[in-house]
């Protein structure tokens, strides 16, 4: 491998949600992410995704990662951090390829990064108000 050439490489993820697996995504999914990033030089990037699922049932799975490497992959690195937060809640394989198939990465899901922060918060806010509310039925 390539010195300048390293892979995005996962360093940190956390994840919040309302439930432990999504039940009966083929009833629906909303599909939701934001990234951010900063260059340190050619070869070297910091990547920071967001991603927010939101199943049938109003449950809210919220997972934030940030990756580091080289700059060539950044959104097939997006894409499957979607895919794999579906496959840790149990969704069908099957589902998965057809809820992201034609997934895509856009700028209006970059986010400097004080608003990617500030979006992040309020997420995990909703996210643990949904999980009080869900408890205290």
């Amino acid at each position: 491998m390539d010195l300048y050439n390293t892979p995005l490489l996962e360093k940190t993820r956390e994840d919040k949600q309302t439930a432990p697996t999504i039940k009966e995504a083929i009833k629906g999914v909303k599909l939701e992410f934001y990234y951010t990033g900063k260059r340190f030089n050619k070869y070297l990037i910091e990547l920071n995704v967001c991603s927010l699922i939101e199943d049938h049932t109003e449950n809210l799975f919220l997972r934030h990662c940030t990756y580091r490497g080289s700059p060539e992959q950044w959104k097939g690195v997006i894409i499957n951090q979607v895919k794999k937060q579906l496959q840790d809640l149990e969704v069908e394989e099957g589902f998965i390829k057809s809820e992201t198939r034609y997934l895509e990465v856009t700028p209006e899901q970059h986010l400097e990064k004080e608003s990617f922060e500030n979006l992040y918060r309020i997420l995990m806010v909703k996210v643990n108000k949904k999980k009080d509310e869900n408890n205290s039925l």
